[in-house]
């Protein structure tokens, strides 16, 4: 049985896991209640550089066996899981994912 923490703890466990894992926790949403997890938003490394599909992996059997996780699911904008179980890169444009996470100045003549 898993132990029972509170969904407070578990996110703060998970930003560590995150950060431990060199993953830019700021890019990356999650939510947790009742110790179901939903990841949310990019998967990317310090310094907006994608992660690789090992490293996905790795990441989702390390929530997945965290203390106080009872299920994990995924909606990322960067990563899907195929059929396989595998995880593919979703390509995007670089400057949308600039403008997504790095407010521009707002030019008034716009």
């Amino acid at each position: 049985m898993r132990d029972n923490l509170s969904d407070t703890q578990i996110r703060a466990n998970l930003r560590g896991v995150l950060t431990e894992s060199g993953i830019d926790a700021n890019k990356t949403a999650f939510t947790c209640a009742g110790g179901i997890v939903r990841m949310l938003g990019k998967l990317l490394s310090i310094g907006d550089r994608e992660v690789g599909s090992n490293q996905v992996a790795d990441l989702e059997q390390v929530i997945r066996r965290s203390r106080g996780v009872q299920r994990v699911h995924f909606n990322l904008d960067n990563w899907e899981r195929e059929p396989a179980g595998t995880w593919k890169l979703i390509k995007g444009d670089p400057a949308d994912l600039q403008n997504k996470f790095h407010r521009q100045p707002v030019d008034p003549e716009d």
